[in-house]
Protein backbone atom coordinates (compact mmCIF):
# COMPACT_ATOMS: atom_id res chain seq x y z
CA UNK A 1 0.00 0.00 0.00
CA UNK A 2 2.43 2.34 1.02
CA UNK A 3 4.15 2.07 -2.56
CA UNK A 4 0.62 2.59 -4.24
CA UNK A 5 -0.02 5.62 -1.77
CA UNK A 6 3.99 7.07 -2.28
CA UNK A 7 6.15 8.15 -5.49
CA UNK A 8 5.93 4.60 -6.97
CA UNK A 9 2.28 4.88 -7.62
CA UNK A 10 2.74 5.43 -11.41
CA UNK A 11 4.06 2.23 -12.16
CA UNK A 12 0.49 0.66 -10.42
CA UNK A 13 -3.13 0.88 -12.36
CA UNK A 14 -5.26 2.75 -11.20
CA UNK A 15 -7.51 -0.07 -11.00
CA UNK A 16 -4.72 -1.76 -8.64
CA UNK A 17 -4.33 1.34 -6.90
CA UNK A 18 -7.77 1.06 -5.66
CA UNK A 19 -7.82 -2.39 -4.89
CA UNK A 20 -5.09 -1.97 -2.72
CA UNK A 21 -7.21 0.79 -0.78
CA UNK A 22 -9.32 -1.39 -0.10
CA UNK A 23 -7.11 -3.34 2.39
CA UNK A 24 -7.17 -0.58 4.61
CA UNK A 25 -10.61 -1.19 4.51
CA UNK A 26 -10.51 -5.00 5.63
CA UNK A 27 -7.93 -3.88 8.38
CA UNK A 28 -10.94 -1.89 9.87
CA UNK A 29 -9.18 1.60 9.01
CA UNK A 30 -11.91 3.28 7.73
CA UNK A 31 -10.60 6.76 8.67
CA UNK A 32 -7.41 6.49 6.26
CA UNK A 33 -8.87 4.56 3.57
CA UNK A 34 -11.61 7.63 3.13
CA UNK A 35 -8.41 10.46 3.61
CA UNK A 36 -6.63 8.50 0.56
CA UNK A 37 -9.79 8.42 -1.96
CA UNK A 38 -10.59 12.19 -0.84
CA UNK A 39 -6.75 12.93 -1.82
CA UNK A 40 -6.70 11.18 -5.39
CA UNK A 41 -10.18 13.10 -5.94
CA UNK A 42 -8.74 16.29 -5.20
CA UNK A 43 -5.64 15.04 -7.28
CA UNK A 44 -7.19 13.91 -10.01
CA UNK A 45 -10.96 14.72 -10.15
CA UNK A 46 -11.59 13.67 -13.80
CA UNK A 47 -10.90 9.84 -12.21
CA UNK A 48 -14.25 8.62 -11.71
CA UNK A 49 -12.71 5.21 -10.34
CA UNK A 50 -11.95 7.56 -7.24
CA UNK A 51 -15.42 9.24 -6.38
CA UNK A 52 -17.38 5.81 -7.80
CA UNK A 53 -14.81 3.70 -5.17
CA UNK A 54 -15.84 5.97 -2.08
CA UNK A 55 -19.08 6.48 -2.83
CA UNK A 56 -19.71 2.96 -3.19
CA UNK A 57 -17.86 2.79 0.54
CA UNK A 58 -20.18 4.99 2.35
CA UNK A 59 -23.45 3.14 0.54
CA UNK A 60 -22.33 0.20 1.73
CA UNK A 61 -21.98 1.90 5.50
CA UNK A 62 -25.58 3.12 5.10
CA UNK A 63 -24.53 6.69 4.64
CA UNK A 64 -26.56 7.62 1.36
CA UNK A 65 -26.03 11.15 1.81
CA UNK A 66 -22.29 11.06 2.81
CA UNK A 67 -22.23 9.32 -0.62
CA UNK A 68 -23.94 11.64 -2.79
CA UNK A 69 -21.62 14.27 -1.62
CA UNK A 70 -19.11 12.61 -2.58
CA UNK A 71 -20.05 13.71 -6.29
CA UNK A 72 -21.14 17.62 -5.28
CA UNK A 73 -18.46 19.54 -6.41
CA UNK A 74 -19.04 17.82 -10.06
CA UNK A 75 -22.03 19.10 -10.04
CA UNK A 76 -21.29 22.21 -8.54
CA UNK A 77 -18.83 23.55 -10.94
CA UNK A 78 -21.49 22.57 -13.64
CA UNK A 79 -24.32 24.38 -12.14
CA UNK A 80 -22.43 27.36 -11.55
CA UNK A 81 -20.73 28.04 -14.11
CA UNK A 82 -21.31 24.88 -16.94
CA UNK A 83 -17.63 23.70 -16.61
CA UNK A 84 -17.40 19.91 -16.59
CA UNK A 85 -15.25 17.81 -14.08
CA UNK A 86 -15.53 14.71 -15.66
CA UNK A 87 -17.20 13.24 -18.70
CA UNK A 88 -20.64 13.18 -17.91
CA UNK A 89 -21.48 10.17 -20.09
CA UNK A 90 -19.48 8.50 -18.08
CA UNK A 91 -20.32 9.85 -14.49
CA UNK A 92 -24.33 8.99 -15.27
CA UNK A 93 -22.79 4.96 -16.00
CA UNK A 94 -21.00 5.08 -12.99
CA UNK A 95 -23.62 6.48 -11.02
CA UNK A 96 -26.08 3.92 -12.38
CA UNK A 97 -23.96 1.57 -10.92
CA UNK A 98 -23.98 3.07 -7.38
CA UNK A 99 -27.81 3.07 -7.69
CA UNK A 100 -28.01 6.61 -7.67
CA UNK A 101 -30.42 6.85 -10.09
CA UNK A 102 -31.83 10.37 -9.57
CA UNK A 103 -27.95 11.86 -10.10
CA UNK A 104 -27.38 9.10 -12.74
CA UNK A 105 -30.01 11.11 -15.16
CA UNK A 106 -28.63 14.03 -13.79
CA UNK A 107 -25.22 13.24 -15.24
CA UNK A 108 -27.32 12.41 -18.81
CA UNK A 109 -29.13 15.56 -19.25
CA UNK A 110 -25.68 17.27 -18.62
CA UNK A 111 -24.21 15.41 -21.64
CA UNK A 112 -27.04 16.37 -23.54
CA UNK A 113 -27.18 19.67 -23.01
CA UNK A 114 -22.92 19.60 -23.39
CA UNK A 115 -23.57 18.15 -27.17
CA UNK A 116 -26.16 21.05 -27.87
CA UNK A 117 -28.60 19.88 -30.26
CA UNK A 118 -26.62 18.85 -32.98
CA UNK A 119 -27.79 15.47 -32.78
CA UNK A 120 -24.89 13.22 -32.57
CA UNK A 121 -21.79 12.40 -30.45
CA UNK A 122 -22.65 11.76 -26.85
CA UNK A 123 -25.88 13.50 -27.01
CA UNK A 124 -27.43 10.71 -28.90
CA UNK A 125 -25.82 7.74 -26.62
CA UNK A 126 -27.17 10.04 -23.38
CA UNK A 127 -30.69 9.54 -24.80
CA UNK A 128 -30.21 5.74 -24.78
CA UNK A 129 -29.19 5.39 -21.74
CA UNK A 130 -32.03 7.51 -19.99
CA UNK A 131 -33.97 4.57 -22.14
CA UNK A 132 -31.93 1.59 -20.81
CA UNK A 133 -32.25 3.38 -17.33
CA UNK A 134 -35.95 3.50 -17.04
CA UNK A 135 -37.41 0.88 -18.93
CA UNK A 136 -34.69 -1.38 -16.53
CA UNK A 137 -36.56 0.34 -13.18
CA UNK A 138 -39.94 -0.58 -15.02
CA UNK A 139 -40.68 3.23 -15.86
CA UNK A 140 -42.08 2.68 -19.61
CA UNK A 141 -43.35 5.83 -19.56
CA UNK A 142 -40.34 7.98 -19.18
CA UNK A 143 -38.57 4.88 -21.28
CA UNK A 144 -40.88 6.09 -23.95
CA UNK A 145 -40.62 9.85 -23.58
CA UNK A 146 -36.43 9.25 -24.18
CA UNK A 147 -37.05 7.68 -27.67
CA UNK A 148 -39.69 10.52 -28.63
CA UNK A 149 -36.49 12.90 -28.02
CA UNK A 150 -34.14 10.90 -29.58
CA UNK A 151 -36.24 10.79 -32.32
CA UNK A 152 -36.45 14.72 -32.69
CA UNK A 153 -32.74 15.05 -31.71
CA UNK A 154 -31.05 12.53 -34.19
CA UNK A 155 -29.92 13.07 -37.81
CA UNK A 156 -32.17 11.38 -40.15
CA UNK A 157 -29.41 9.26 -41.47
CA UNK A 158 -27.84 8.66 -37.94
CA UNK A 159 -26.74 5.52 -36.59
CA UNK A 160 -28.51 6.18 -33.62
CA UNK A 161 -31.62 5.02 -35.42
CA UNK A 162 -31.27 1.58 -35.60
CA UNK A 163 -31.06 1.20 -31.89
CA UNK A 164 -34.03 3.54 -31.62
CA UNK A 165 -35.99 1.28 -34.17
CA UNK A 166 -34.90 -1.73 -31.75
CA UNK A 167 -35.98 0.31 -28.36
CA UNK A 168 -39.29 0.91 -30.16
CA UNK A 169 -39.15 -3.19 -30.84
CA UNK A 170 -38.47 -4.00 -26.83
CA UNK A 171 -41.59 -1.72 -26.01
CA UNK A 172 -43.60 -3.59 -27.91
CA UNK A 173 -44.25 -1.13 -30.33
CA UNK A 174 -43.84 -2.75 -33.67
CA UNK A 175 -45.44 0.33 -35.59
CA UNK A 176 -43.15 2.98 -34.49
CA UNK A 177 -39.91 0.58 -34.90
CA UNK A 178 -41.14 0.20 -38.89
CA UNK A 179 -41.57 3.76 -39.10
CA UNK A 180 -38.45 4.39 -37.70
CA UNK A 181 -36.41 2.28 -40.55
CA UNK A 182 -38.72 3.40 -43.25
CA UNK A 183 -37.59 6.87 -42.56
CA UNK A 184 -34.13 5.94 -42.35
CA UNK A 185 -33.86 3.79 -45.72
CA UNK A 186 -35.58 6.70 -47.32
CA UNK A 187 -33.33 9.37 -46.08
CA UNK A 188 -30.12 7.33 -47.44
CA UNK A 189 -31.34 5.95 -50.38
CA UNK A 190 -31.97 2.39 -51.20
CA UNK A 191 -28.02 2.25 -52.43
CA UNK A 192 -26.84 3.26 -49.08
CA UNK A 193 -29.58 1.71 -46.79
CA UNK A 194 -27.51 -1.55 -45.86
CA UNK A 195 -29.14 -4.97 -46.07
CA UNK A 196 -28.88 -5.24 -42.43
CA UNK A 197 -31.34 -2.67 -41.88
CA UNK A 198 -33.69 -3.75 -45.20
CA UNK A 199 -33.57 -7.72 -43.75
CA UNK A 200 -34.96 -6.02 -40.31
CA UNK A 201 -37.26 -4.08 -42.01
CA UNK A 202 -38.84 -6.60 -44.15
CA UNK A 203 -39.05 -9.09 -41.12
CA UNK A 204 -41.22 -6.32 -38.73
CA UNK A 205 -43.42 -5.86 -41.74
CA UNK A 206 -44.51 -9.44 -41.35
CA UNK A 207 -44.77 -9.00 -37.58
CA UNK A 208 -46.65 -5.37 -38.00
CA UNK A 209 -48.93 -7.76 -40.59
CA UNK A 210 -47.84 -6.21 -43.65
CA UNK A 211 -47.03 -9.14 -45.70
CA UNK A 212 -47.33 -7.86 -48.80
CA UNK A 213 -44.53 -5.18 -48.38
CA UNK A 214 -42.51 -7.80 -46.62
CA UNK A 215 -42.44 -9.91 -49.40
CA UNK A 216 -41.79 -7.21 -51.88
CA UNK A 217 -38.90 -6.24 -49.94
CA UNK A 218 -37.57 -9.56 -49.70
CA UNK A 219 -37.73 -10.11 -53.22
CA UNK A 220 -35.96 -6.60 -53.75
CA UNK A 221 -32.89 -8.03 -51.80
CA UNK A 222 -32.60 -11.46 -53.38
CA UNK A 223 -32.19 -9.57 -56.72
CA UNK A 224 -28.86 -7.22 -54.56
CA UNK A 225 -27.51 -9.94 -52.09
CA UNK A 226 -24.34 -11.15 -53.31
CA UNK A 227 -23.64 -13.16 -50.12
CA UNK A 228 -24.14 -16.95 -50.65
CA UNK A 229 -25.16 -17.23 -46.92
CA UNK A 230 -27.80 -13.91 -46.99
CA UNK A 231 -28.69 -14.93 -49.91
CA UNK A 232 -30.02 -18.56 -48.85
CA UNK A 233 -32.04 -16.66 -45.73
CA UNK A 234 -33.19 -13.96 -47.71
CA UNK A 235 -34.41 -16.68 -50.16
CA UNK A 236 -35.90 -18.78 -47.37
CA UNK A 237 -37.85 -16.06 -45.93
CA UNK A 238 -38.85 -14.86 -49.15
CA UNK A 239 -40.64 -18.30 -49.97
CA UNK A 240 -41.98 -18.33 -46.53
CA UNK A 241 -43.64 -15.08 -46.78
CA UNK A 242 -45.03 -16.00 -50.08
CA UNK A 243 -46.52 -19.36 -48.96
CA UNK A 244 -48.37 -17.49 -46.53
CA UNK A 245 -49.92 -15.32 -49.20
CA UNK A 246 -50.21 -17.82 -51.54
CA UNK A 247 -48.59 -16.17 -54.36
CA UNK A 248 -45.59 -17.25 -56.31
CA UNK A 249 -42.46 -15.71 -54.98
CA UNK A 250 -40.61 -15.06 -58.21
Amino acid sequence: IDLALGDQAESFSREERRRLLEMYREAGRDDEMIAVYRDWIGAEPRELVWRKGLSRHFLESGDREAAVQVWRDWFDSYESNGELIAEPLEAAEALESLGLDDLAIYAAEAALSAHGIEGEGDGEAALLFLYDLQRERGNLVEARIALERLDEFADPESPARMPLSDCFERLGELEEAVRVLENVREARGVERAGEDLEMRLAWLYSEVGNEEAALELWRDLWDRVKSIARGRFVEDRMMTVAARLGVLAD
